[in-house]
């Protein structure tokens, strides 16, 4: 009797601690596939338990590590996006000041009211009151003034045609995304083509967690190896681009970002993945 006793409390230690083992290799499996919410009981004082608590202890460590990084990558974003604010934002002055120059000479008063006015508007939506994430609408008007600018500049016009959807408002995106994809457009793809005129074609699809918005030219166009080297993050086509592809997976993540698609003289778009997110989602 004593046997049978003996054994059936030794089996069922031995299935104690087997069920231990694997729950901590299941807990292993976890962190190694990235996922970091660990369940272990350490109280145990058995090697299982001090393995258990060392194994916790470092995936806590790994975690700090990882917030650490990441809050250290944002810090390093934002200075580089205000790094390129300040280059951007000098050099276009300075061109819209010496187009001032030009208009007061040669056209008079009223051209140099329009340009101004057109300057102050630029200049006031490029700062949204410190605001780093604005309403898709105002990114909108930030992109249109720049146009407006542009076609007192070149001779050759550009049209920017999109349609002004309410929910443009609601939903939010990081500001100066569209002014430089334009930017681009123009100086990259419509000037450098042999048509008279150009036009920019912005439009959107909205899902229930996904906004897609597609910037769209008729200009020169690009090569497929350029297209695949812009995709794959190895070449930055135009001041800020490869910037703003940064900023949205840092904003929202890995799946968002920019897409390239272009046909050599027929025009190039970007389409822009973002999620639909509103104000009082914010964190």
């Amino acid at each position: 009797m004593l046997c049978i006793l003996t054994s059936v409390l030794v089996d069922n230690s031995v299935s104690h601690v087997l069920k231990r083992i694997d729950h901590l290799n299941s807990e292993m499996e976890k962190a190694k596939s990235g996922d970091f919410s660990v369940d272990l009981n350490t109280e145990g004082k058995d090697e299982i338990g001090q393995l258990s608590s060392n194994f916790r202890s470092l995936i806590e460590k790994i975690s700090a590590m990882i917030d650490e990084k990441y809050e250290l990558g944002q810090a390093v974003k934002t200075a580089e996006f205000n790094a390129l604010q300040h280059q951007i934002n000098p050099h276009f002055l300075y061109n819209s000041l010496d187009l001032i120059n030009c208009l007061a000479i040669q056209d008079g008063a009223q051209d140099i009211v329009q340009i101004v006015n057109a300057l102050v508007s630029y200049y006031r939506l490029s700062l949204s009151h410190g605001d780093d994430i604005v309403p898709i609408a105002q990114e909108l008007r930030h992109a249109a003034t720049y146009i407006k600018i542009q076609n007192m500049r070149f001779d050759k016009k550009t049209e920017l045609i999109y349609e002004d959807k309410l929910w443009y408002n609601e939903y939010l995106i990081p500001k100066i995304t569209f002014q430089p994809l334009v930017e681009n457009a123009v100086l990259h793809g419509i000037l450098e083509s042999d048509a008279p005129e150009g036009s920019i074609y912005i439009d959107s699809v909205l899902t229930d967690s996904v906004i897609s918005i597609s910037i769209r030219d008729n200009g020169c166009g690009m090569d497929e190896s350029v297209v695949n080297k812009l995709n794959n993050h190895q070449e930055r086509n135009g001041f800020g681009v490869g910037n703003i592809n940064e900023r949205l997976k840092l904003y929202f993540g890995n799946e968002y970002g920019l897409i390239y698609t272009s046909e050599k003289g027929y025009g190039t778009t970007v389409t822009i993945t973002i999620p639909a997110v509103k104000e009082d989602l914010l964190p």
